[in-house]
C-alpha cells in the first residue's frame, strides 16, 4: 500500500505482503503522545494520526482505511522526527524538524513525495485506563474499564481477539477500517456494572514489536500470555469474579490459559466443533490433487515436530516457513477437548452464537454444543461474527468489519449477565 494509488490496491499489496518490523525505536521522551495532523501529495490532501510510544509508533490514515499501522522505524530524537513504515511494496518515510508542539517536513514514497505536518493534541501516554502485564517474555499494554460509580467488588471479564493481528479493541491494521468490537463490548458490560480488561496481544497494537519474528511466535505464546494476564489479577480485591471471553480463536487462547490460571467462568463467541486440522482440509478440497497431497503431507511433518523447507508457491500463504512453529502449535490444541476439561473441573463454560455468522455455520456450532454437552448455549438473533448487530445482507454483514458505526448486538450483554447469574462468586477477604 501507498499514500498515492486507489484505496483497494493499497490493501491488495498489503494483505499478501509480510510485514519486516526492524529495529529499535529511539525516541526523546518529549515526542511521546498523540500527533495530528495532515499528508499532502499531488494525488490529494488528507488527515494522518501518529501515536509515539515507548518502543514504537502506529499510524493513522483514514481516508485510506489504514488504522493501527505499525512503524518499523522511529527516530525522534531531539528536535528531529524520522519514521518509516512499510505500506505494501514501497516504504513510506516521513522525516521533519519539530519547532514547539508541530513538526513538518518531507513525505517520500518510491520516486514520489509530499509534505506533512503535525500537531500535538496530546503528551504522553494515554491514562484513561491503562494498565499493562508482565508476561515474563516482554510487557502487553492493555485497558482496565471499571463501571462509574459504585462501591464493592464486580465481576471483571477478559476479554481475549480473534486470530491474526488484532488488537484490544478488535480492529486489525491488515483489514481496512475499524469495527471496534472488543471495545464496545466492554463500554457495554461498564453500563452493566461488570468492569473489563482487554489488552494488545503479541504482535498486535502497541505490542507489535513483540512479534515481529514471525518463525519466533508460536500459539503456546498467546496461551502463556493470557494466562499470564488472568494470573495478574490474583488477589485484587475490586473484583469477586473472573470471566474469560474468547471471540474466535481468543476461545482456544482462554481456555488453554486457564490450564494455569484461576477464573470463575468461560464465554465463547463464534466458535466451531471443527478443528484448525479438518478446516484446512476442507478449504483444500477444491484445490489440483497434488497440493491436495502435500498439505496431507506437510501436516504429517509438523505434526512428527519436522518443519518443511520446501513448499510449493501455490501453498506458500498458510506453509511459508517462518509460519510453520506457530501452526504446528496451533495444530495440537482442539477447543473441544478443552472445553470438555474445563466443564470436568466444573468450571461454568457459555457457547454463543450469532445466527449471521458468515465464518462459522450454525452446524459448526451445534457440532461443539454436542461435543460439550456441559456448556450452556445461546444463539444471539440478528448477530454476526464479531457481535455486530446487522441484518441479513450479505454485504452489509461484511460492511461491519470495517465500521465501528455497526452497534454491538443488544443480546450480548444481557446473555453474559445472565449466564454470570448462576456462576458463584469468590470470597473477598477484608
Amino acid at each position: 500500500m501507498n499514500v498515492f494509488p486507489p484505496r483497494t490496491r493499497l490493501f491488495c499489496l498489503a494483505l499478501f505482503s509480510a510485514l519486516t518490523l526492524a529495529g529499535l525505536s529511539a525516541q526523546d521522551a518529549a515526542w511521546l503522545g498523540l500527533w495530528e495532523g495532515r499528508i499532502r501529495t499531488a494525488q490529494g490532501d488528507f488527515p494522518a494520526r501518529l501515536e509515539i510510544f515507548p518502543g514504537g509508533a502506529l499510524l493513522d490514515l483514514p481516508e485510506q482505511g489504514a488504522f493501527g499501522w505499525p512503524v518499523r522505524t522511529v527516530k525522534a530524537e531531539s528536535r528531529d522526527l524520522y519514521i518509516a513504515v512499510d505500506l505494501g511494496m514501497e516504504p513510506l518515510e516521513l522525516a521533519g524538524p519539530r519547532e514547539g508542539e508541530a513538526v513538518a517536513g518531507t513525505l517520500i514514497q518510491g520516486g514520489r513525495s509530499g509534505r506533512f505536518e503535525f500537531r500535538l493534541a496530546r503528551s504522553g501516554p494515554s491514562r484513561d485506563g491503562e494498565r499493562s502485564f508482565d508476561t515474563g517474555r516482554g510487557i502487553l499494554p492493555g485497558t482496565l474499564l471499571l463501571p462509574p460509580g459504585g462501591s464493592g467488588p464486580r465481576t471483571l471479564a477478559v476479554l481475549l481477539p480473534d486470530s491474526g493481528t488484532t488488537d484490544r479493541d478488535g480492529n486489525n491494521w491488515q483489514v481496512p477500517g475499524r469495527n471496534d468490537s472488543l471495545r464496545l463490548l466492554a463500554e457495554a458490560l461498564a453500563e452493566a456494572d461488570i468492569a473489563s480488561y482487554r489488552y494488545d496481544k503479541r504482535g498486535a497494537g502497541k505490542a507489535y514489536r513483540l512479534g515481529e519474528d514471525e518463525a519466533a511466535l508460536t500459539f503456546e505464546d498467546h496461551v502463556r500470555d493470557a494466562a499470564a494476564c488472568i494470573r495478574s489479577f490474583d488477589g485484587d480485591p475490586r473484583f469477586d469474579r473472573i470471566l474469560v471471553f474468547g471471540l474466535g480463536d481468543g476461545a482456544l487462547v482462554g481456555a488453554a490459559a486457564l490450564r494455569g490460571s484461576r477464573a470463575d467462568a468461560l464465554a465463547a463467541q463464534g466458535v466451531s466443533g471443527r478443528g484448525l486440522r479438518d478446516m484446512i482440509r476442507e478449504a483444500s478440497a477444491g484445490a489440483p490433487p497434488e497440493y491436495q497431497a502435500e498439505i496431507i503431507r506437510i501436516i504429517a511433518e509438523l505434526d512428527a515436530g519436522r518443519f518443511v523447507d520446501s513448499v510449493s508457491p501455490f501453498l506458500q500463504n498458510l506453509f511459508r516457513r517462518s509460519f510453520q512453529p506457530y501452526l504446528a502449535s496451533w495444530l495440537r490444541y482442539d477447543l473441544g477437548k478443552e472445553l470438555a476439561g474445563l466443564t470436568a473441573r466444573g468450571l461454568p463454560v457459555l457457547l454463543m452464537q450469532g445466527d449471521l455468522d458468515l465464518q462459522v455455520t450454525l452446524e459448526d456450532f451445534d457440532r461443539l454444543r454436542v461435543s460439550v454437552p456441559e456448556a450452556e448455549a445461546v444463539l444471539l438473533p440478528g448477530t454476526n461474527h464479531i457481535l455486530k448487530l446487522v441484518g441479513n445482507a450479505v454485504d452489509e454483514n461484511y460492511d461491519s468489519f470495517s465500521d465501528p458505526s455497526y452497534p454491538l448486538s443488544p443480546g450480548v450483554v444481557p446473555a453474559l449477565a445472565d449466564f454470570l447469574e448462576r456462576v458463584p462468586k469468590r470470597a473477598i477477604l477484608p
